[in-house]
């Protein structure tokens, strides 16, 4: 609890926020409103939101909706972007997220990532989804990037949302302070926690930071909610000859060994982020990988239940 003065300065900050879902069914249970925060301390091969990955806003193009009409560049009050009667560029250092460039082009090949908000003006958001939310059993989901990256905001956010009767479900991928971690706990319904590799120094090949921390604080987890409820599940994307096999097996093994995984969710990797990389002129890796089998998942699951741990499979 905080006093009005508190939540007076609380409303004071700001988060950058990328993407508002208000009718969100797979992150939580019920019909959720999904924040998407800025910013994430990892950078995993196979993500598939690179439009969260930095803590700053960002201006993407698809080259293929571009109409060469040249609106945008007539649009931007900033004269930041630039056409030469076929493609417009933009110059970032000039860019102010206004959106103009956006709305003015016919086809959507510009889109503005990121706005920030108060907390008051997030609020306002999930009033107005509260009634849909409480019929249905759901609530608010924070996902990324990685939320905990802005974490004070998010920390007063969690607050206000108990303090509202709003049921919170939180997607992180764990490499947080434990400080902060353990501060946010209290307030929260359902922690999602992906688990990227078991073994670390694949986990630093694969997303450029080891795993020794995030272990950590999924440990920290289980034994918080196993004394003080909340419900929590494991996260395993399966991305072919980077983290199955028997890292799979690692993985119930630690999960099975905790004591309380609610369920561990399997999810198939997929490439459905891949336009992205180019529309932000960024390359993609695992172009060339294609998604688990039906077959390999299910496998996959009896392992997980093997270890006394519930399991589903998700995303397909």
């Amino acid at each position: 609890m905080f006093s009005d003065t508190e939540a007076e300065e609380r409303d004071l900050q700001k988060a950058n926020i990328w993407k508002i879902d208000r009718f969100a069914l797979h992150d939580g249970p019920g019909i959720r409103t999904n924040l998407y925060f800025k910013g994430c301390p990892l950078r995993c091969l196979w993500c598939s939101n690179p439009e969260g990955q930095l803590r700053e806003n960002q201006l993407s193009w698809i080259e293929d909706k571009c109409s060469g009409l040249g609106l945008c560049a007539k649009s931007c009050p900033e004269g930041a972007i630039k056409f030469d009667g076929t493609k417009p560029e933009a110059n970032p250092d000039k860019c102010k997220f206004c959106g103009q460039c956006a709305s003015a082009c016919p086809n959507g090949a510009w889109r503005p990532y990121g706005r920030f908000y108060t907390l008051a003006e997030v609020m306002r958001v999930l009033e107005k989804s509260r009634h849909i939310s409480r019929k249905s059993g759901g609530g608010v989901t924070l996902s990324g990037g990685e939320p905990l990256v802005q974490g004070e905001f998010v920390q007063a956010l969690l607050e206000r949302c108990k303090r509202s009767g709003i049921s919170t479900c939180l997607e992180t991928c764990g490499y947080v302070d434990e400080g902060l971690f353990l501060r946010i706990l209290p307030n929260v319904n359902w922690l999602f926690i992906d688990l990227k590799h078991m073994d670390s120094e694949r986990h630093r090949a694969l997303t450029g930071k080891d795993n020794a921390l995030i272990l950590h604080n999924v440990k920290e987890a289980s034994s918080a909610f196993a004394k003080n409820g909340g419900a929590l599940v494991m996260r395993l994307v399966i991305v072919p000859g980077l983290n199955d096999g028997e890292n799979v097996k690692a993985a119930a093994e630690f999960a099975g060994k905790l004591p309380r995984v609610d369920m561990v969710e399997l999810l198939p990797y997929h490439s459905y982020g891949s336009p992205k990389y180019a529309a932000l002129r960024r390359a993609y890796q695992l172009d060339a990988l294609s998604p688990p089998s039906r077959d390999e998942l299910e496998r996959y699951k009896d392992i997980i239940e093997g270890a006394g741990v519930r399991c589903q499979i998700g995303g397909l």
